[in-house]
């Protein structure tokens, strides 16, 4: 019995901690930004921005999630899974919600497997997918925020120098890294047992257990893997779509100017800002990039909103692509794990 609940106890602990670091670091930056300013003109501004526009960037986020969707289900599909678009939808939520709640985004792929896991899906076929998946997102972050900085010089400097390229030399290497486990199964495999076969030898005793493991699970992965492998055409399909749903992203702060009714700047101007940020802020420690974000947002978007709005604008765009996916996803989540404890019952 008591091994049983040491597991549900370490999963609340986690759970608490995630929550505490989340609400904390939305609680310091909001009061580190607004400390100065009045905040009740800062959501007079909001509450006057034009509806449809608001609406307009909530469907473009629905659009980044739907595109990840079909994207994921056309992944499992081709693996021999039978999946529907709203059970792909259901695991992009899980994904959106855990990774914008823990560090690194660390919890969002690891619990969309374990999900997908439940409804019967392979674990191998699910980690292929979600490695391809994830891949696709950082090919999109790297080659816009790349292409899109070049746009941007002007506004990449000072602190937000460093930042971006921080910010691109985390995602190219976190791209590389996955499309190597992808690729290259066999060699990440030696690698893998070579390290536990150093750790072994040096008397760790857990070493062979943990190698047992992983080479189990790569076992298992390596069929999915070999499929990629002879169809590369789902690999450049997945890329691309992941440009697609990046792009949908970028759109949203458009919306919040045309809500707030700024004229003088077009759509490609917002997106280089936008891509240029995501790619310098996506890269750091934090849940959902919390403060960061916030931050780059008001030292990027001086060129394009004035000063006295530059708070509203970006508190409205962080409260569309953000905090109000964030709720939905959640809600979600939610309603799968009721759906599983009946299933269960």
């Amino acid at each position: 019995m008591e091994n049983k609940i040491k597991p549900i106890i370490g999963a609340i602990r986690q759970i608490v901690i995630n929550g505490v670091i989340f609400f904390g670091l939305i609680f310091l930056t909001f009061w580190f930004i607004f400390k100065d300013q009045d905040l009740g003109q800062v959501f007079e501004m909001i509450s006057k921005a034009i509806l449809p526009f608001v609406l307009l960037g909530i469907f473009f986020m629905m659009m980044y999630l739907t595109v990840e969707a079909l994207n994921l289900r056309r992944l499992l599909n081709s693996l021999g899974e039978k999946v529907k678009f709203w059970q792909a939808f259901k695991y992009v939520c899980i994904c959106f919600f855990f990774s914008s709640v823990t560090p690194s985004a660390t919890g969002g792929q690891p619990l969309e497997v374990y999900y997908m896991s439940k409804d019967g899906i392979s674990a191998a076929h699910g980690t292929i997918s979600v490695l391809l998946m994830t891949a696709g997102i950082e090919f999109a972050v790297v080659v816009l925020g790349i292409i899109c900085g070049i746009f941007a010089q002007d506004q990449i400097k000072g602190a937000m120098l460093p930042l971006y390229v921080y910010g691109v030399a985390v995602n190219t290497v976190t791209f590389l890294v996955l499309v190597t486990c992808i690729f290259w199964t066999g060699g990440v495999k030696s690698l893998l047992v070579s390290i536990f076969t150093f750790l072994s030898n040096r008397g760790i005793k857990k070493a062979k257990i943990w190698e047992e493991k992983v080479v189990s699970g790569l076992d298992k992965y390596n069929d999915s893997s070999k499929y990629i492998k002879t169809h590369m055409k789902e690999f450049v399909i997945t890329m691309l779509r992941g440009v697609v749903q990046m792009s949908f992203l970028y759109m949203v702060p458009f919306t919040v100017l045309l809500a707030l009714g700024i004229g003088g700047h077009n759509i490609f101007e917002v997106f280089v800002l936008q891509a240029t940020l995501f790619v310098s802020t996506s890269g750091i420690p934090l849940p959902g990039a919390i403060g960061a974000s916030e931050a780059a947002f008001l030292t990027l978007y001086t060129a394009i909103f004035p000063a006295e709005i530059l708070s509203s604008a970006m508190l409205l765009n962080r409260g569309i692509s953000f905090y109000l996916m964030v709720l939905f996803t959640m809600v979600v989540v939610l309603i799968n794990v009721i759906i599983l404890k009946r299933r269960k019952k």
